[in-house]
């Protein structure tokens, strides 16, 4: 028993990303005996290398049809035929009727957690969603955002645009939140083991796991790998049809110099800047199905670098800091896969929030929370459309 007069249960969560952290943090804060492994990627780190900019709106991506945001290769539609002829058959309306209540309620979730916190993460409370054509923009600017034409937006930094909407999202620094909640869920008491894990089941259990060779047993296990999560899952003989989307970092050094006064959704490129503090900018880009391939092109950082730069309206100056690759975990509706994995007692899931990762973590993690006890933040309506037996 703990001290909330609730079984005290071990847990192994596999995935030290954020939705591995947050889940860590709900859990020692419920009382719990919580063990994180995470395996090494180098360079690849996917939740550092978010946007860091948390969205209430639908962030679903048209993979079909002509852009220059989407790039699909050949090689990983061989890959995985039934993950796009089941993508095929899926919309906008149903991505948003999903996801809006979770953002909604994640959203208040992060409110507390950061009030109660206090965590340096470089908060932004204003963020701009910018066009270069408004004829066809179907934005409605909702309740709490402020329009903004050419010459406020130069003002703030930008250029090029006929306007933007300045909305009440919050853009934070994604690297320094891994950063906090790893040493907070330290502090609470969860151990971490750096190695890969391999699941071994016994019947309709998960009997152990091998953490780097080692052997952990646990009350439940739940993985939260992110794009790992399908080859995690594959001795319990489930796939969770989730693939990796990647996406391109620049982090720059600015000299000391303000470039832009609010960080910006370029909404035509479907590239995002920021600027944390005073001394860094980042630039983040593109939504690549092509496989787990970390190595970008000189082209393709030329290319993100000036559709990003030659859009402020402020001289500045330059240095590269840092490069590197994150996969978006999507499944063929991007919708997370939140629950128990089927046929498996003791096996949960969550993984494959695709874009909206970062913005999802909390309330996922809640979710998934009151799948294990059985209690809490169930909810079967917001569960429904996240069952992880949907695809089979």
């Amino acid at each position: 028993m703990n001290a909330r007069g609730s079984f005290r249960l071990k847990l192994l969560v596999i995935g030290g990303g954020i939705s591995g952290l947050f889940l860590a943090y709900y859990l020692l804060e419920g009382g719990h005996d919580v063990l994180v492994a995470d395996a090494a990627r180098g360079s690849v780190r996917t939740s550092a290398y978010n946007a860091g900019i948390l969205s209430p709106r639908s962030l679903f991506t048209e993979i079909f049809g002509r852009s220059e945001v989407v790039r699909v290769s050949a090689a990983e539609m061989r890959r995985n035929p039934r993950w796009f002829r089941l993508a095929r058959g899926q919309s906008r309306e149903r991505h948003e009727e999903a996801t809006d209540p979770l953002s909604a309620r994640s959203f208040e979730l992060y409110e507390k957690f950061l009030a109660r916190e206090k965590a340096r993460v470089d908060l932004t409370r204003e963020v701009l969603e910018l066009h270069s054509n408004l004829s066809g923009d179907r934005h409605a600017g909702g309740s709490g955002t402020r329009f903004l034409g050419p010459r406020e937006l130069s003002e703030v930094g930008y250029k090029g645009f006929e306007g933007g909407w300045l909305e009440r999202e919050i853009s934070l620094h994604s690297g320094k939140l891994l950063d906090y909640l790893r040493s907070r869920t330290s502090d609470m008491g969860a151990r971490a083991a750096m190695g890969d894990v391999r699941l071994k089941s016994a019947g309709s259990r998960i009997s152990r796991a091998l953490v780097d060779g080692k052997e952990v047993v646990a009350d439940a296990y739940v993985v939260a790998g992110g794009s790992w999560s399908r080859e995690i899952c594959r001795p319990l003989h489930y796939d969770p049809l989730i693939i990796p989307a990647r996406g391109l970092v620049l982090f720059y050094r600015t000299n000391g110099k303000r470039v832009i006064d609010h960080p910006a959704v370029y909404a035509d490129k479907g590239v995002t800047v920021g600027q944390h503090g005073e001394d860094t900018l980042r630039l983040t880009s593109f939504f690549e199905l092509v496989g787990f391939n970390p190595r970008f092109g000189q082209m393709k950082m030329d290319w993100l670098f000036e559709a990003v730069t030659s859009h402020f309206s402020r001289p500045w100056n330059l240095a590269l800091s840092e490069a590197g690759v994150g996969y978006r975990p999507c499944t063929p509706d991007q919708l997370p896969v939140v629950g128990r994995i089927p046929r498996c007692e003791n096996g949960y899931i969550l993984a494959g929030a695709c874009r909206k990762g970062m913005v999802l973590a909390p309330v996922l993690s809640q979710l998934l929370i009151g799948c294990v006890l059985g209690s809490g933040e169930s909810d079967d309506m917001m569960l429904q459309p996240l069952d992880p037996a949907r695809f089979e």
